[in-house]
C-alpha cells in the first residue's frame, strides 16, 4: 500500500496539461505511474464534453481498488453529480483551493504527505 512506498502512486486519465501534472506531483508529492502498476489513486480529468468516456476509463484504471478523484474544469453541480454516480470518491474543480484538495485526499488516503 502507499505507506510502504512513501509516495502515493496515481494514474491520470483524460486530457491533462503539463502544468496540472506538475502541480499534483510537486504540491501533493504524487508519483504518476501507468495503470498496470496498480495505482493507489486515479485522477479523472473530466471535461464538459467527455465526462462519460473519461470516467469509464478511470473505472478501468482503478480496477475496483483505487479511489477515483474527478478533477472538473468548473464547479458544476450537474457534472459533479455525474462524476459521483460514475464512481468518483469526490470532485475537485480546477478553481478550488489546494487546501481543500489536500484535505479531501487525506480522507481517502491517510498516508498522503506524511
Amino acid at each position: 500500500m502507499a505507506e510502504q512506498r512513501g509516495r502515493v502512486r496515481a494514474v491520470l486519465v483524460g486530457s491533462v496539461d503539463a502544468s496540472l501534472r506538475a502541480l499534483l506531483e510537486d504540491v501533493l508529492e504524487i508519483e504518476f505511474v501507468n495503470a498496470e502498476h496498480r495505482p493507489d489513486l486515479v485522477f479523472a480529468i473530466v471535461g464538459l464534453r467527455d465526462a462519460f468516456r473519461v470516467l469509464a476509463a478511470a473505472q478501468e484504471a482503478a480496477r475496483q481498488r483505487a479511489p477515483i478523484v474527478a478533477i472538473l474544469p468548473i464547479a458544476d453541480e450537474r457534472l459533479s453529480r455525474r462524476a459521483l454516480l460514475a464512481g468518483a470518491r469526490f470532485c475537485w474543480p480546477l478553481d478550488g483551493s489546494l487546501h481543500s484538495l489536500r484535505a479531501a485526499l487525506a480522507r481517502v488516503i491517510p498516508t498522503l504527505n506524511q
